[in-house]
This record gives structure tokens, C-alpha cells and sequence, in this order.
């Protein structure tokens, strides 16, 4: 649209650098140059898993450099993005995180409306792009499922998710009603986007979500005190919510999709299939990626490998998988301990729907725009109240612990 090779062949390797990298990045420079370099250096000390995660990164962009035949700007906006938006997100006040937070119920908010306005009028304010191996870069202009304000209609579906999840599991939230319609009207966000496997892991982390507190509650285990609600709100919600969607046939084509994929499903088991038909050789340090673009041109996948974790080994080998997946579970835990333990299960979501999608193994910023959402909405606020001995007396007051 404005001549930039951000996702095509050709241009400089600057192109290839979304914007939201570019200010993350100039947002954590100007916080060390107004610091002294003390408040990133502080954070890094004080967050042993985000130092160990930088070191495991750096290591791994220097593999995928020297071994890998594949370009190294998917892996800075997937990946190296979200780690400067935790080092940010741990400079914020809590006034920041809940502006922030605010900014994020609108955007959702108006992101639903937009793709129920599409759906039903057919209308586009951002056509779906997608890349297939065999015709390059294209737009879905005979795609039902609305793009919205998310640029693709999975993408929707997967930021959907993990917002209602954390709509759910989040202590901010002091109003029932607005937490009623934020659970409400996401889960129609979910219809409208036709993300199925995002519906599906999302409504099977919810269960798993109210199971366990139910369990803790007729055991006689004490829960939080927004749980008792929260388990009343879900089934209104659902029964809400769903009759708009019943009522407004806006469920329809979504209902038709697990009738005719198009052959969606099946792209999932020939992935495995490309994986047990190479060499293990050719396993270890990865393929080339025009290589990976042949193979799903050969075994008829049009939309390349739909599965993060496979699509990542073909991309970097097992030795780049085992580099790097303990660097994102330290990501993920730094986000987890910086708002509540509940995070870990928008972290199960966001993974699963990841395991089914191409995702995190292409070029994308929806990790980084889950942690946005994950470390704003769930609240900075969350942290652990860690005792500290003192060792004047028992009069000295409680100090927060380590937030990290």
C-alpha cells in the first residue's frame, strides 16, 4: 500500500522491521538514556529469566544467521518485540498499565463490532493477506471470515481469545456487567473472526478455568473473591451472547466451516507427514526455506505448514528448537509473575492455538500483542506480597516483593 517490502521479496533489511519493533526499541533507548542505563540494567538483575532469555536469543539469531538458509526479521518482530515489551511494561506505573488497559477494552471492543460488520455486509476495511508457496503474496477477496482491524481474520481470533481470557481470569475488573459483556461480546468476536481452533481452546482453558475453582470451592479451599461471580457471569454471558448470535445468523458460515474446511484440517496431518518423510539429517540444522515453500507446493498445503512447533523445526532444526524453546518459557513466566499465576493459562491458550497455525513460526507481532494485553488487563498491580523479615522488630511494615 505505501511501497514498503515488509513482507514481500526484495528491499532492505530495514523494511522488513515492523514499526511497533522500531518503537519498542526506541522507547527502551530513551528509558536507558533518561536512567543512566539503571533502570533497564535494574530489571535485567532483578529478572534473571529476562537476562537468561536475551543471552538464549542472541545465541539463537547468531545460529539462524551462520546455519540456517532462512531470513532473520520473522524471528525480531516475533520474538525479540516482546521481550522489550516486558522491559517496558516493567518501567510502567500502575497509572500507565490502566490507561493502557482502557485503550485495549476500546480497541477490543470496536474490533468485534467492525468484524460483525463486515461479516454481515461483506465490506473489508483491510483485506485478509495471506502468502501461499505456490502464488506468493495474495488477498483473500472471497474470504467470508472478516479481517477487521487485525489484518487477518486468525489473527482476530487469536488476540479474541486471549483478551476474553483475560477478561475472565483478571482481578480489575470490579463491575460485573462490564465484565458480562466483555466476556459476552468477545466470545462473538470469536464467531465472527471463524478462528475454530481458537473457540475451541478458548472455551476448553475457560472449563478448565471454572472446573478447578468450583473443585477448590465444594472442597472448602478458600478463592479469590472475583471468582464467585466469575462463575455465575460465564453462563450468562454464553446465554446472552449467544442468543444475539443465534438470532442474527451470524453463527451461520462459521457452522458451514466444520462441514467444508476446504481441506484446513487436512493441512495439519500432512504437516506430519512432511516431517516423518525427511532425513533426520535434514532435521537437524533445518531446511532452507524456498525448500519448506516446495515441500508444501508437493504435499498440496497451500497456506504452507499450519504448526508452529513443526513449521519451526523445518525452519530451524531440532538444535534451534532446543535453543530456543526454554527461552520462551522464560518469556512467558516473566509476563505470568509480572501480573497473576491464572496468565499461565492465557499461556496454555496462546501456545495451543499456536501448535494448530503457523503463527509464532512466521513473521508476525500477535505474541507481542498478547503480552500487551496479557500485562495490561490482568494488571501490574498483581504482583505477590512477599513478608520480609525485618530485623528491627515485628513493627516494621510489609515490602512488596520482587515483581519479577
Amino acid at each position: 500500500m505505501i511501497g514498503l517490502n515488509y513482507a514481500t521479496p526484495g528491499g532492505s533489511i530495514f523494511e522488513k522491521i515492523h514499526p511497533g519493533t522500531y518503537c519498542a526499541i526506541a522507547g527502551t533507548a530513551l528509558l536507558t538514556l533518561s536512567s543512566g542505563g539503571r533502570a533497564i540494567l535494574s530489571s535485567l538483575i532483578r529478572n534473571a529469566g529476562m537476562l537468561i532469555y536475551f543471552i538464549l536469543f542472541t545465541l539463537f539469531l547468531l545460529y539462524v544467521a551462520i546455519f540456517c538458509e532462512t531470513p532473520i526479521s520473522p524471528i525480531v518482530d516475533t520474538f525479540l518485540l516482546p521481550a522489550f515489551i516486558i522491559i517496558l511494561s516493567g518501567a510502567s506505573t500502575r497509572a500507565d498499565l490502566s490507561g493502557l488497559s482502557a485503550t485495549i477494552h476500546i480497541y477490543m471492543a470496536a474490533n468485534t463490532a467492525l468484524a460483525i460488520f463486515e461479516l454481515v455486509s461483506g465490506w473489508r476495511i483491510l483485506p485478509s493477506i495471506y502468502f501461499r508457496p505456490d502464488l506468493g503474496i495474495t488477498v483473500g477477496l472471497y474470504d467470508w471470515r472478516p479481517s477487521a482491524l487485525s489484518g487477518h481474520p486468525l489473527t482476530g481470533a487469536a488476540l479474541t481469545g486471549v483478551y476474553l481470557l483475560a477478561c475472565l481470569v483478571t482481578k480489575q475488573l470490579t463491575s460485573p456487567f462490564f465484565r458480562i459483556f466483555t466476556i459476552g461480546w468477545s466470545s462473538v468476536g470469536l464467531v465472527a473472526f471463524g478462528g475454530r481452533a481458537a473457540l475451541v481452546f478458548c472455551a476448553a482453558v475457560t472449563m478448565i478455568y471454572l472446573a478447578g475453582n468450583l473443585i477448590k470451592i465444594v472442597s472448602g479451599f478458600r478463592v479469590a473473591s472475583h471468582i464467585y461471580p466469575v462463575i455465575i457471569i460465564v453462563p450468562v454471558s454464553i446465554v446472552l451472547f449467544g442468543s444475539l448470535v443465534a438470532v442474527g445468523g451470524l453463527a451461520d458460515q462459521f457452522l458451514d466451516r466444520w462441514d467444508q474446511d476446504h481441506g484446513s484440517a487436512f493441512t495439519r496431518y500432512i504437516a506430519l507427514q512432511i516431517i516423518q518423510d525427511q532425513p533426520f539429517g535434514n532435521l537437524v540444522f533445518g531446511l532452507p526455506s524456498e525448500y519448506i515453500a516446495e515441500l508444501s507446493v508437493r504435499y498440496k498445503t497451500p497456506y504452507g505448514i499450519e504448526s508452529f512447533f513443526l513449521n519451526f523445526i523445518l525452519l530451524y532444526g531440532l538444535i534451534g528448537f532446543a535453543v530456543f524453546m526454554p527461552a520462551l518459557f522464560l518469556i512467558s513466566q516473566s509476563a505470568v509473575r509480572m501480573t497473576q499465576p491464572a496468565g499461565w493459562l492465557i499461556i496454555l491458550f496462546i501456545f495451543a492455538n499456536a501448535a494448530v497455525s503457523v503463527s509464532l513460526s512466521g513473521k508476525t507481532t500477535l505474541f507481542a500483542a498478547s503480552l500487551v494485553v496479557i500485562l495490561a488487563v490482568l494488571g501490574h498491580g498483581e504482583h505477590r506480597v512477599r513478608r520480609v523479615n525485618s530485623p528491627v522488630g515485628k513493627g516494621m511494615p510489609k515490602q512488596l516483593g520482587n515483581p519479577w
